[in-house]
């Protein structure tokens, strides 16, 4: 029973909360660029021009969010698990990657599903 410590579940647990502090701040990051697009309502609003890269603002690339998560967690990832063989860094991760996808499969049902409603006509 060695494979089921206490080890395994903290790395769990911390992987857990680990990979919704991961969605929350990447989604609040993609809804603040979203909002920060030439064609959202907001845009009429201000006065002077945004210095663009890509379309997408100059202070949406400023944010530490999406780099933290981009490129900050695959390296992590790779480096305590390939490189240092850490079991508990395996389960860690594997735990934000299943929260990750657990989120995906959701987000794609709620809009496959409100696509349906649309199409039909239902207001439910």
């Amino acid at each position: 029973m060695s494979n089921f410590g206490a080890e395994m579940w903290l790395a769990i647990g911390f992987g857990l909360v680990a990979g919704l502090a991961t969605l929350w701040t990447f989604g609040r990051w993609v809804r603040f660029i979203g909002g920060l697009r030439q064609d959202s309502v907001l845009a009429e609003e201000r006065q002077k021009p945004q210095h663009r890269i890509m379309g997408i603002p100059l202070l949406g690339f400023a944010q530490p969010t999406p780099w933290i998560v981009i490129i900050g967690l695959p390296y992590a990832a790779y480096y305590f698990v390939h490189l240092r063989q850490s079991r508990s860094g395996a389960w860690f991760f594997g735990t934000i990657g299943a929260v990750v996808v657990c989120w995906l499969v959701g987000e794609a049902m709620l809009r496959l599903d409100i696509q349906k409603k649309r199409r039909s006509g239902s207001p439910n």
